[in-house]
Parts: C-alpha cells; structure tokens; sequence
C-alpha cells in the first residue's frame, strides 16, 4: 500500500500495486463517536435535524439513519459514588403526560441520579432509594408515600421539607387572596418561612402559629346545618403545617438547603425544555432524551450554590 493522493474531503487515500485498486482506510469506531457526539449535542442543543442536515448537506433521513441506533442503546443511571452523601435533594418529573415520571435524587456531591417509573409514589421511590447510599438530611415536597419510605429505608436520615412546596401547596387551597382574614394571615405565615434563619426566629414563628391558632378556633370548628365543617381548606393548611412543622427546620441544624428550587430550576428547568424543543418524541425516546441530558449535566456545574 502507498498514500495516494487525497480525496475531495481531503481523506488520504491509498493505493495497492498487486490488486491495482485506490481507496480509504474505514475507521467504524472514530465515524460512530462522531455521530454519537452529534446526536448528544442535537438532544441537549436547539439545532433541529433539518439545520444538521443543511450543516452536513446530507438529508434529514441520512440524520435520521445514524440517529437511530443511538435511541436503541441502554442508558442507565449508575447508582455508585466514592464519597458519603450530606444530603438529597429529590423530586419528581413527568415526562411524558401522567404514565412516565423521572424520579430525580441530587446529591450534595454534585452526582445526579434518576430512574423512570410509571408514576410517583412510595412504592417506585423505594425502588430508588434502595439502591442509594444513606444521607444525613432528604430534602423532598413532603409526599406522604415519600416521607413513609424515608422512614423505612433510612430512619436515621433527618428531613427536610420545602419551604416553598410548603407555600404553593397553601396557595392552592386558599388561592392568592383569601377572601378570609385567617387565611390571608395564614398565607402571610408560610412566605415569613424564608426569612428563619436562627432558632430564635424559628421559636417565635411557631409560637404566633399558636397563637393563630387559638385566636381562630372558632373558625376552625364552625360547621354548617349537615355537620361539615364550612372551613375545610383553612383547616387542610393548618394540619399541613401542624405536620411539618418538625422538618420545617432542619436547615437551621444542618448546613442543607431549605428548599428543592435547585432541581426545580436547574435539572426539570432543563428537561422541560428539551422536551419542548424535541416535542412529539414518543416515550421510549424521552427516556433517552432525558438520560443523555442528566448524564451531561451531572458532569456540568449547577447555576447556582447548594446553600
């Protein structure tokens, strides 16, 4: 064999004096990476196939033909890490309508880790959970089936539980404005929730809980002529705080975060919008899609400190 000249694209060719035939050294290995390195880039990026197709000036069904195998590879989440975990910070995603959720676990490392289940309850958490390394501290939305398998799975594990799923979950019931009085100071005393920051301040927040408490019994037990009660909403925000209130504080103990935003904002953020940009994937490929995502992301920095 002798170098030959070089093609159009500028590959070396090669020439046989016996067989009296030109032609290329074919490296399937570094042509596969190519495409591999695209196909990542195409999901996590806003390049359409058709502008991939103009760039390479092939057709979008050649895009497609090495796209394929790539969405028929495995790609699985390893649960392993070298260093003991703080704390995680865990929340659910539906990805495709209400029959595939990603269920996400951060941890304070930076390791992301995520399997797909076909909803969110204790039974699928618990399938996670266990194949995760005990932390100190959980930081989740407060789901009964969540909170339930914390417990079972790790009950040394201290939790706590989201400030702000604490005030949306108290909006959805009482809405923005309440047409109350209780429930309008009710709503005041979960947004004062961000500005405990010593067990002081944390002491009196539950002492003028109390004293809410007190001062609107009357309302709270007031029922119509059929015997139920005629405040129902207001009475489900104070129980919701009345259970809380153990984790609410954990963050004052533990150098932990006293909300999930940093998954909310940075990884479904992002998962959101790579499904709306690759809208009309079916549910095998948004598994990938949000696979290749996460596993990119959990080599990147996050937008902003965990505490």
């Amino acid at each position: 064999m002798q170098r030959y000249g070089k093609t159009a694209a500028g590959t070396q060719r090669y020439y046989c004096r016996s067989c009296h035939i030109s032609g290329i050294k074919s490296r399937t290995d570094i042509t596969q990476r190519h495409w591999k390195d695209i196909f990542v880039s195409w999901l996590c990026g806003e390049a359409s196939e058709r502008e991939l197709a103009q760039r390479f000036q092939v057709s979008r069904k050649t895009i497609y033909h090495h796209f394929r195998p790539f969405f028929q590879e495995s790609y699985q989440c390893r649960f392993t890490t070298s260093q003991p975990i703080d704390f995680f910070l865990v929340d659910g995603k539906y990805i495709h309508k209400d029959s595939l959720c990603t269920l996400i676990a951060l941890a304070n490392t930076g390791d992301i880790f995520w399997e797909f289940a076909s909803e969110e309850n204790g039974s699928t958490w618990q399938r996670m959970f266990a194949k995760l390394p005990t932390p100190v501290v959980v930081i989740c939305d407060g789901q009964k089936g969540l909170l339930r398998v914390i417990h079972i799975l790790w009950p040394q594990a201290k939790i706590q539980r989201c400030h702000f799923h604490m005030v949306s979950y108290g909006i959805q019931m009482l809405t923005r404005n309440p047409k109350t009085i209780a429930g309008k100071e009710i709503l005041l005393f979960l947004h004062r929730l961000k500005d405990i920051h010593t067990h002081t301040e944390k002491e009196k927040w539950i002492l003028l809980f109390r004293m809410w408490e007190k001062q609107y019994q009357k309302v709270l037990t007031e029922k119509n002529g059929q015997g139920a009660y005629v405040n129902k909403k207001l009475r489900s925000v104070r129980g919701l705080i009345k259970r809380a209130i153990p984790d609410l504080f954990t963050y004052l103990d533990y150098d932990v975060p006293n909300t999930t935003n940093l998954v909310e904002g940075w990884l479904n953020t992002r998962i959101a919008d790579a499904i709306r940009q690759h809208r009309g994937f079916s549910p095998l490929h948004k598994k990938t899609l949000v696979s290749v995502l996460l596993s990119k992301l959990s080599k990147e920095k996050p937008t902003r400190k965990f505490t």
